[in-house]
C-alpha cells in the first residue's frame, strides 16, 4: 500500500472491506462512525510503523527488519 490516509485508499478496496466484515449499512451515520473507526485504526497503525522504523538507521536495515507483526505479509 502506497498511501498514508485512509480516505485516500479506493472506494473499491473500502467497499471489498465492509463485504468482507459483513457490514449492512442500512443507517447512515453507521457509515460515518465506521469510517471515523477505520480513519482511527489506520493512523495508530501508521505510528506503530513509524516508531519502529525510526528505530532503525538505514534504508536496507528498514527493508530487512519489518515488525514482527507484519513478518509473516512480507512473503505473500
Amino acid at each position: 500500500m502506497t498511501t498514508s490516509k485512509w480516505k485516500n485508499i479506493s472506494t473499491e478496496v473500502k467497499e471489498a472491506i465492509k463485504a468482507e466484515l459483513m457490514i449492512h449499512l442500512e443507517v447512515p451515520s453507521m457509515f460515518d462512525n465506521i469510517t471515523r473507526l477505520w480513519n482511527q485504526r489506520f493512523k495508530e497503525w501508521k505510528y506503530k510503523l513509524r516508531i519502529h522504523y525510526k528505530t532503525l538507521e538505514t534504508h536496507e536495515e528498514a527493508l530487512n527488519n519489518s515488525p514482527h507483526a507484519f513478518g509473516h505479509r512480507m512473503n505473500e
